[in-house]
């Protein structure tokens, strides 16, 4: 409910986070399973307003399609609404040491998330925990993790392979 609430909040529109309730359920009944998972809705997302198209995509760059990747696959991996940028650097790491590159820095990799949420790829939130500081979380907001990882794999491999 919060995530449809994220995705629909800045449209202000309640038939919009209706709708996403209902093509995410629906994609749940089809799948006979019992739990609208953040995947159902970036799915049902998708099917209303698809923001992110392969063109966008295909103009980013290497490292921007790597963090990408990092991010689609943490996502998956752990099936949940947000990564923190700790464990979204890690994933990148991973995504280019598969495709043989040197990965950045910290600061560029914090560079990279805050390009992908100006473009609106990525959604960000900071979350204060108490005097330890402050945490960013990463998330897609508007496409399912899954088919965005296999439009970057198949980029990577025609683009930069």
């Amino acid at each position: 409910m919060n995530f449809v609430a994220e995705i629909a909040g800045p449209w202000g529109d309640a038939r919009y986070a209706i709708e996403l309730l209902w093509r995410a359920g629906k994609q749940v009944d089809m799948q006979n399973s019992k739990l609208v998972l953040p995947e159902n809705v970036r799915y049902a997302s998708a099917s209303v307003h698809p923001v992110v198209q392969r063109e966008m995509l295909e103009d980013l760059s290497l490292h921007h399609l790597l963090l990408l990747l990092g991010v689609t696959r943490d996502l998956l991996r752990k099936d949940t609404l947000y990564s923190s940028i700790k464990e979204v650097g890690e994933s990148y790491v991973l995504a280019c040491e598969e495709y043989n590159n040197t990965p950045r820095g910290h600061t560029q990799v914090w560079q990279y998330v805050r390009d992908l949420c100006n473009w609106g790829i990525l959604s960000a939130k900071v979350v204060s925990q108490g005097i330890r500081g402050r945490t960013t979380f990463a998330s897609l907001p508007d496409i399912p993790a899954k088919i965005l990882e296999n439009e970057i794999e198949q980029i990577l491999r025609n683009k930069f392979l």
